[in-house]
């Protein structure tokens, strides 16, 4: 999901996305510092365990780290993913991090440009805790109306102005009540940073072939009904989810494709434009079950997880959701 403004008025709500892209092109990160002693690991190696494996070290933020890296005072320990910041609160469980570490390494491999670009514009990943909702971010704090806005998301894709990718601890971790269990909500967030913070400043055409790429697919009734239709910022998000084996199925904002083959059948050029971006990388997501006992999820047991739910203070704005719904799935 990516929106990050509206405009009410007649009972008329409409999301507008301020792009602004970096000048200059891409440039490597001046000055980026050897984090050794600073309260994050500096080297790769540092970040191994058995047989080469990343142990994602969790740390607590020194004052040096947060001023260098433009975190507010919330953020109190992070994970160093190659210069990337992934970090949250004392509230949020450390294997939380540890994964979404793990998801973002997978998806800048191989793609240095990108993630320094992404790194200049000092964008993390903020991870909220079960209990912590989207204005608690310092980055989404001034988002309103602020329930709207907690009801709706569970993540949110970075921009400049806003240099932040949300996501919930309960989705990454597959926690009991995720309201998006069908997905990984990381890769689609993280989908729309590399997009708008990464790739439109390393490839000034970027975004006018995918915004080609998504007119001819609508053009040829693809995605009909479904949130890649929307707009061609979903219609990247999702392609990428479909990328790594994690879009959602059949529900209410999706159709049955959601696997990198299904994708290039059904959508040869979303297919072509992700391919190019993540080459033939073999790696797809797979839930933290299917991983539990190895690296950093060593000690998961999902049935010792906390619970996800949504507060009953929100209810009163689930109306104005199921109307962007049923607006996406074309009905009345």
């Amino acid at each position: 999901m990516l929106g990050y403004g509206y405009i009410t008025g007649l009972g008329v709500r409409i999301f507008f996305i301020s792009l602004v892209l970096l000048s200059g092109g891409v440039q490597v990160l001046a000055g980026e510092s050897d984090a050794k002693g600073q309260g994050c690991c500096a080297t790769e190696s540092e970040q191994c365990g058995k047989a080469g494996e990343k142990a994602w070290r969790v740390v607590e933020i020194s004052d040096e780290v947060r001023e260098e890296r433009g975190l507010d005072e919330w953020y109190r320990k992070m994970v160093d993913v190659d210069g990337f910041t992934v970090a949250g609160s004392e509230r949020v469980s450390d294997m939380a991090l540890q994964e979404a570490a793990f998801i973002i390494d997978k998806m800048l491999t191989g793609l240095d440009d990108v993630r320094d670009a992404m790194i200049r514009t000092k964008v993390k990943c903020a991870v909220m805790a079960v209990d912590e909702f989207t204005t608690m971010v310092p980055e989404h704090a001034t988002l309103e109306p602020a329930d709207y806005w907690n009801r709706r998301a569970r993540g949110l894709g970075a921009i400049k102005l806003r240099p932040a990718v949300s996501c919930g601890e309960e989705n990454l971790l597959a926690m009991e009540g995720d309201p998006y269990r069908t997905q990984n909500i990381l890769i689609h967030e993280f989908a729309h940073s590399m997009h708008l913070t990464g790739l439109s400043v390393c490839d000034r055409s970027f975004d006018t072939k995918l915004l080609q790429a998504h007119k001819g697919a609508v053009d040829e009734g693809l995605w009909k009904g479904t949130y890649a239709g929307k707009n061609h910022l979903e219609y990247w998000a999702v392609g990428v989810q479909c990328w790594f084996d994690t879009a959602g199925e059949n529900d209410h904002v999706s159709n049955e494709i959601n696997t990198r083959e299904e994708l290039r059948e059904y959508d040869p050029r979303l297919y072509a434009m992700v391919k190019d971006v993540f080459g033939e990388s073999q790696w797809k997501y797979s839930p933290p079950a299917e991983r539990a006992g190895r690296g950093h999820l060593k000690d998961y047991d999902r049935s010792k997880l906390a619970k996800f739910e949504w507060p009953k203070r929100y209810d009163h704005v689930v109306k104005d959701i199921d109307a962007e719904t049923a607006e996406i799935q074309g009905k009345e």
